[in-house]
């Protein structure tokens, strides 16, 4: 059985790339440097530790060859423990540039529970702002997230189940989007 998904790279091979990922989820980041040539892609992944780097002497090859741009978060390195999402936030500039850029492509593929933390990290990055962009209030940064998911240029692919707690942000999230589906028909 075949499932119709949006997840494969831009048809643009200029268009700015960003992938995300956590455990697993690095398999379809790997099918993407290794499919096609593409502009450089920045890789945002999380492991436990540097043995633990799936596609370690690949990552690598494209690196020196500069069509990767890796940043990896090693969760259980005692003496610099990070995870994905400090990772995008340390990067706001780069994630911000790239949530600005119309052409820009944004992927996640990972659990649930972390793809929600991204999302969140994201929300958060264009409530901030830079010098380049200027910062959202929460609802606009919702909205302009909603806006790039539904333009196709945030892509998603989740495996897990959802966190069931109540969380403010994702009821706001899905309002808006409601609100802009509504607003387009």
């Amino acid at each position: 059985m075949f499932f119709k998904t949006d997840f494969h790279l831009p048809k643009d091979a200029t268009a700015p790339v960003l992938l995300i990922a956590d455990e697993t989820g690095i398999a379809p980041s790997r099918s993407f440097w290794a499919g096609r040539e593409h502009k450089p892609m920045c890789l945002s992944f999380e492991c436990w530790n540097h043995e633990e780097l799936p596609f370690a002497p690949e990552i690598h090859a494209l690196t020196k060859e500069k069509k990767i741009y890796p940043l990896i978060a090693y969760s259980r390195d005692l003496n610099n423990k990070m995870y994905v999402d400090s990772l995008l936030e340390r990067e706001a500039g780069t994630v911000l540039s790239l949530l600005h850029n119309p052409k820009a492509h944004i992927y996640f593929c990972g659990t649930s529970a972390v793809e929600q933390v991204v999302r969140n990290k994201l929300l958060m990055a264009l409530c901030a702002g830079n010098d380049e962009h200027p910062c959202l209030e929460m609802s606009n940064a919702i909205e302009k997230s909603v806006i790039v998911k539904m333009q196709k240029r945030f892509i998603t692919e989740v495996y897990g189940s959802p966190k069931q707690e109540f969380d403010t942000m994702e009821l706001q999230w899905q309002n808006t989007t409601l609100n802009i589906v509504k607003a387009s028909i």
